[in-house]
């Protein structure tokens, strides 16, 4: 097992649901949670206006490889309906 430390955050929709979904998802996805941090809320930036994001750390003790952590992450990112639009 591998304590993993993931960064987590959006800035669309309901933020805080959407953090309490994603945790949920990626708990259930690759294994234990052990810790969270507070959320933050940054400022977007980048030239492109939009809305603050809600930003947090989980750590999850988990036995997948590194390339399996990603493919499970980035199908939580597409259940969540993130759209890679840049």
């Amino acid at each position: 097992m591998a304590l993993l430390y993931l960064l987590i955050g959006g800035n669309l929709g309901e933020r805080l649901t959407n953090l309490e979904q994603v945790r949920a998802l990626l708990e259930a996805s690759l294994g234990t949670m052990v810790s969270q941090s507070a959320i933050y809320e940054t400022a977007a930036w980048g030239g492109i206006p939009q809305p603050d994001f809600l930003n947090q750390v989980v750590a999850i003790y988990s036995s997948y490889s590194p390339s399996q952590v990603l493919a499970k992450t980035q199908a939580i990112e597409t259940e969540m309906g993130r759209q890679r639009l840049e």
